[in-house]
């Protein structure tokens, strides 16, 4: 059996398309196909942080939604977690957002509010507690759907129990014109511990 090797391959124009070296493929372009992710930030640190701020380098109309995972663990025990999204550059305020949030057989309904939450009890804040999330973005560029958030999380309550829920929310209605270009994560109050943090765009 023959062995065809290749450094570069170009499309009927020339272009180039994708390059190999040591076994590694590299695309020029992002690759187009249904369900498939591009990393487009990573980060993991044990470095106290105010927030975790993602702004227009990584959210913006290179894709239409995006797919967060990540892991938080709060500095001060018994806080909430809060999403904030982002546009023209600033967090959101005034109570733009909105999300319904369930827990077993719990739940929170809130109509307008400064951010989404992503726990139902409070948040514990000892080594192995904290929240663990994944979470969409959909129409972060719509200026007639307002951005759209779908998530889960798990969170540990400050006496270590585990919870689980599912979060959905995003701007509310009046608010559909605003294009998101970026999201904030924080605590209710004090600096976030350890966390680390995926955003992935969706092509």
């Amino acid at each position: 059996m023959s062995t065809i090797k290749v450094s570069n391959i170009q499309d009927i124009a020339n272009n180039a398309a994708m390059s190999m070296s040591n076994g590694v493929v590299t695309f020029t372009k992002v690759p187009v196909g249904a369900g498939s992710l591009q990393l487009l930030f990573s980060q993991a640190t044990a470095t106290n942080a105010s927030s975790i701020d993602i702004g227009a380098t990584y959210i913006n109309s290179t894709y239409d939604s995006y797919y967060v995972v990540g892991n938080v663990k709060m500095v001060t025990d018994g806080v909430q977690f809060y999403l904030k999204l982002k546009s023209g550059g600033s967090i959101v305020t005034g109570n733009k957002h909105g999300y319904d949030l369930t827990n077993g057989g719990n739940g929170s309904l809130v109509d307008a509010a400064d951010f989404i939450k992503f726990n139902y009890s409070t948040v514990g804040n000892a080594i192995g507690e904290g929240v663990q999330f994944q979470f969409f973005m959909h129409n972060v560029n719509s200026t007639i759907y307002p951005t759209f958030i779908s998530g889960f999380f798990k969170q540990a309550f400050t006496n270590g129990a585990p919870e689980g829920g599912i979060v959905s929310g995003g701007f509310i209605a009046p608010s559909y014109a605003l294009v998101c270009n970026g999201f904030n994560i924080s605590s209710s109050s004090g600096e976030l511990d350890t966390h680390s943090i995926k955003v992935y765009g969706v092509v």
